[in-house]
């Protein structure tokens, strides 16, 4: 998988990271240095203040947020994405992938030669100018420009842009930004490299098997193949389609297609608004996977939604064997646990214990709960923890402990389990924030998480943020 690029659709949007759905039910995350050439320049500023900050013993909790761009302003839930496996960890049983956005790396491969009218490849803002933006496509000798007369958003330096070129002039291609040329634009196979067939590109081919299994799609050589998620109907052999590239590994000549509408017309992959994350609902099996899991069916949805519970997921103690215990045309209840964006399904899990889980959204969280954590990731700036598979939040440095740790990476592990405290929610950005301060975990005093609580002799555990002139600025919850 490392080095394979993929199409991916913005599932989550952090302060620091981007998670990232994937083909098949993966997701995987993306670091903010590695989103685009930009932002990683961005990035190591920052690291370098907090590093001088941390040597000079003053307080730079807040420069990590406040120096760094807002992802959520270059971002979207449901954006479509180019993306590039960098590693892959076994983390406690689970995979844990971690991405690169940057052009340098999604396109290795593309030859200058490949730059002719109507070709789509991806880029990032590397400048804004008066008369438009300049757009950086790695470390290709070629730049992109795009007028700003025809551009319909403002645009940020280090966001990431599709491109299709309108026309060349020595090493400026001037291209279009715009959705009807996106969703259009179709690789001419027949001259590109397999290495410049790149995902989220259209293109064409020849069937060449095809059973409720998925079918198999020959182009100009190369293998492609659709698995039945992406194939809303049976095709006939020997028929051509038009499909759009969700993965390739160009060294096997193998790529993975699409052929959903959305995906067709390159629009934003939306999760189906009456089954959120969290809502409990009855399904129906529909088909057993052998190892994998189950197709089921959301039957008290309008209109219908399709979910696939993985094996781990279809009761609280382990199943060896799904056919021996479940049949088609079983009900059960459940619950929506996650989305994959990507192949227009919702995650299921019939789990009891999760059935009945106090909470697995962001709003069902409260300042003062005790809460069990995974670390996905330490940083110099504190841990990124997972409470739920779509519920992640931020352990600043100054809440890791009651005396401050410099160096976070040496002190905690991925996949370690933690308890913390809630310290606050912000619903509307997605935001997360908790401490692991024993004196905060352990407190037998009360909570104050609101304005209302506060009382005249309450005594109550809080910190200090910062130190201003004559005066402590401290914070509760």
């Amino acid at each position: 998988m490392v080095g394979m690029s993929f199409l991916g659709a913005v599932r989550e949007i952090g302060d620091m990271d981007l998670i990232i759905a994937l083909p098949n039910n993966l997701a995987g995350i993306v670091p903010i240095a590695s989103i685009s050439e930009p932002l990683e320049r961005a990035a190591t500023a920052v690291a370098v203040a907090l590093a001088d900050a941390d040597s000079s013993d003053s307080d730079a909790e807040d420069t990590t947020i406040s120096g760094l761009p807002q992802l959520d302003k270059l971002f979207h839930v449901g954006q479509l994405v180019r993306c590039v496996a960098t590693s892959l960890e076994i983390v406690k049983g689970s995979k844990r992938i971690e991405l690169s956005t940057k052009p340098s790396l999604v396109n290795v491969g593309i030859p200058s030669s490949a730059f002719v009218k109507g070709f789509h490849i991806g880029g990032c803002i590397e400048s804004v100018e008066d008369t438009g933006y300049v757009v950086s496509f790695g470390d290709h000798e070629i730049k992109g420009f795009a007028p700003i007369a025809e551009v319909s958003e403002t645009l940020a330096v280090g966001a990431l842009v599709e491109c299709v070129v309108q026309k060349m002039k020595g090493r400026v291609a001037t291209v279009s930004l715009a959705k009807s040329a996106i969703s259009e634009a179709v690789a001419n196979t027949a001259v590109l490299p397999v290495t410049a067939i790149k995902p989220g590109v259209l293109v064409q081919g020849l069937v060449k098997r095809c059973n409720e299994q998925g079918a198999v799609v020959d182009i100009n050589g190369a293998i492609g193949t659709i698995d039945r998620y992406h194939l809303p109907k049976q095709l006939k052999i020997s028929s051509r389609v038009t499909a759009r590239v969700l993965w390739a590994d160009s060294g096997a000549r193998r790529l993975g297609l699409s052929l959903l509408p959305s995906l067709i017309k390159y629009d934003d992959m939306v999760a189906p608004a009456h089954v959120p994350v969290g809502s409990k609902v009855n399904v129906e099996i529909v088909r057993i996977d052998g190892e994998l899991g189950m197709l089921v069916k959301v039957i008290d949805s309008k209109p219908v939604v399709h979910g696939f519970v993985h094996i781990s997921r279809v009761a609280d103690e382990r199943v060896e064997k799904l056919e021996k215990r479940f049949t088609a045309g079983e009900k059960y209840p459940a619950r929506v646990v996650g989305l994959s964006l990507l192949d227009g399904i919702v995650n299921i899990s019939m789990a009891p214990s999760v059935v009945n889980a106090q909470w697995l959204r962001l709003d069902d969280l409260k300042p003062g709960m005790l809460v069990k954590c995974t670390i996905a990731s330490v940083h110099p700036y504190g841990l990124l923890v997972n409470l739920t598979e779509h519920i992640r939040g931020l352990v600043p440095l100054l809440h890791l402990a009651d005396s401050r740790i410099s160096n976070p990476v040496g002190k905690f592990k991925v996949g370690k389990s933690i308890e913390c405290r809630v310290l606050s929610v912000d619903s509307a950005k997605k935001r997360l924030f908790l401490t692991h301060k024993r004196t905060l975990l352990k407190t037998e005093l009360p909570l104050l998480t609101s304005y209302e609580d506060a009382k005249k002799d309450l005594i109550v555990h809080g910190y200090i943020l910062r130190v201003v002139v004559f005066l402590y600025e401290c914070v509760f919850y």
